[in-house]
């Protein structure tokens, strides 16, 4: 028997050697031309590698999403590994391959391409079975397909790319001047973007956690990353790239908020948008709280309220505890108060377009040391990852705080100083076991407590394109264990739970409760659609 791991790791090893010869030839073959066809077998010739078509309507759909979430495979790679190579083909000039994204994905596993300047590609460490293959290539219609791997180790898909329709867009102010540069003397770095739908948008969008949103419709919006550009009053707004024909709508946001909409006709070979700077600034709110703590008010103290991605404002108490925080972006925004003599204060708020937002009395806890110890079923400690969430300070449809965390170390110990409240624990192995607690710390000095760590399974989540949904799930004393949100974008995700009896509560970004079950986790992954 111990033949076999030999004869597999000899496999491998020709499996890369013929990988790497491949890619060093597709530097060296010319790029062929390409009619309105896709390649396919017949074009190939006698002898060729197999190739396939792709499916045009079904890459230029518009309900099809983009979602490159990594994800544990939970098993889906086991057996026979599968290579997938071939040629992106065009008939114009090839772009830079940096700017290129192609990925497959199946039950929850994610892979990437590895691009060759010459357009071609390969993708390693796949299974046989069904893949769903999206391809965004700038100046390209966007594409999303599926396609069919066999058991053969090493297999060929050569890919048409279709010009898209490049429209320069501008978004300008009501005296001409250019918004995004008039944004950003706010202290607006980030938020403004624009979406591409098929039909025209009614209403704003459900609240997101992110700086903007991104929305895979029927094309998208491409501007410069550069912060320093975003700043300039002559800069470039970016291009607009359709995936179908007009006529389409094309809509400016503010993160999840509409601020203009128009539809691009046939035969238009520009965007411009007007949009009046004062009605931007009505979009934002005002925040207004103060702090109290076990010795009355608190001044001195930094608030800021955040997106995902970091950006916001904050502003500091006065004597009296009071702050007022102005230009808040509307959304969901991360909620943090730091002051050198009471806790860690953290949460989230939904913040509404406008809104005086009165939060009135903040009461802060006296810091507090917890120390805890992750364990095995056989209670031997375990190095993992410890994230908390202060249960009296969560609401749906947030979610749980969870880009925070602590580290146990490899006997399993590990120690965090927070506030004097009742925490949902979860700490995650390295080994992919995971274990939930949940300690209440409201009273000191907080006892030692354990986290047990077990196998896993995935709970596979997901929802309908364009939607937002909130999967929570609490143990049987109604305790938050886990907070998933399927944004519009990434309408794809997983939760990892061991065996055992939970319930899943669904809601939608406003907080709507949707529904509600029980949930069993019995040896096996699971998938649940929300709708």
């Amino acid at each position: 028997m111990r033949v076999l791991p030999s004869l597999i790791g000899i496999e491998a090893v020709v499996l890369v050697l013929l990988l790497g010869v491949w890619w060093s030839r597709q530097a060296e073959v010319a790029l062929p031309h390409v009619g309105d066809r896709a390649v396919g077998v017949a074009d190939a010739g006698p002898g060729a590698p197999e190739a396939a078509g792709v499916d045009r309507a079904q890459g230029a759909s518009a309900s099809s999403e983009r979602r490159e979430v990594v994800v544990s495979d939970g098993g889906a790679s086991a057996g026979q590994q599968v290579i997938l190579q071939g040629r992106l083909l065009t008939s114009t000039a090839f772009p830079e391959m940096d700017s290129i994204r192609m990925s497959m994905r199946r039950q929850g596993t994610w892979r990437s391409a590895e691009i060759s300047a010459a357009g071609g590609y390969a993708v390693c460490d796949l299974s046989p079975g069904t893949w769903r293959v999206t391809c965004e290539v700038p100046g390209f219609r966007r594409l999303d397909f599926e396609h069919t791997l066999t058991g053969a180790a090493i297999q060929r898909l050569d890919i048409e790319l279709q010009a898209a329709v490049v429209l320069p867009v501008s978004i300008r102010t009501t005296d001409g001047k250019r918004l995004q540069a008039e944004l950003t003397k706010t202290g607006l770095w980030q938020g403004l973007g624009i979406v591409i739908t098929a039909a025209a948008l009614v209403g704003d969008f459900e609240p997101t956690e992110n700086s903007s949103l991104s929305i895979a419709g029927v094309g998208r919006h491409r501007k410069s990353g550069d912060l320093n550009q975003l700043a300039e009053p002559d800069g470039d707004d970016g291009v607009l790239e359709l995936d179908q024909p007009p006529p389409v709508y094309a809509a400016v946001l503010l993160r999840h908020t509409v601020l203009a909409q128009q539809r691009i006709d046939p035969g238009q070979t520009e965007v411009h948008f007007v949009i009046d700077l004062a009605e931007v600034e009505r979009r934002y709110a005002k925040v207004r709280l103060r702090l109290v703590g076990p010795n009355g008010p608190i001044a001195k103290a930094m608030i800021r309220l955040s997106t995902a991605q970091g950006g916001g404002h904050g502003g500091r108490t006065d004597e009296n505890g009071v702050a007022v925080i102005d230009k808040v972006l509307p959304g969901l925004a991360s909620f943090d108060v730091m002051s050198p003599d009471s806790e860690r204060y953290s949460t989230h708020l939904t913040v509404e377009p406008g809104a005086d937002l009165d939060l009135g009395d903040i009461v802060l806890t006296a810091p507090g040391k917890l120390q805890g110890r992750v364990v095995g079923a056989d209670g031997v400690g375990v190095a993992a990852s410890v994230q908390w969430t202060a249960v009296d300070l969560w609401r749906p449809p947030h979610p749980m705080m969870d880009r925070r965390s602590t580290s146990a170390d490899g006997d399993g110990d590990f120690a965090l100083t927070d506030g004097m409240r009742r925490y949902s624990m979860r700490a995650l192995a390295q080994d992919g076991r995971v274990g939930f607690a949940v300690v209440d710390a409201s009273a000191a000095p907080t006892e030692r407590f354990a986290i047990t760590v077990l196998p896993a399974h995935k709970v596979r989540l997901s929802c309908p394109p364009m939607s937002l949904r909130v999967a929570v799930v609490t143990d049987r004393d109604g305790n938050p264990l886990v907070v998933s949100r399927l944004e519009q974008r990434w309408n794809e995700g997983s939760i990892s739970l061991p065996d055992g009896d939970y319930q899943l509560t669904i809601y939608d970004g406003r907080g709507a409760r949707l529904g509600s079950e029980a949930l069993r986790v019995a040896g096996a992954d699971l998938a649940k659609e929300l709708q």
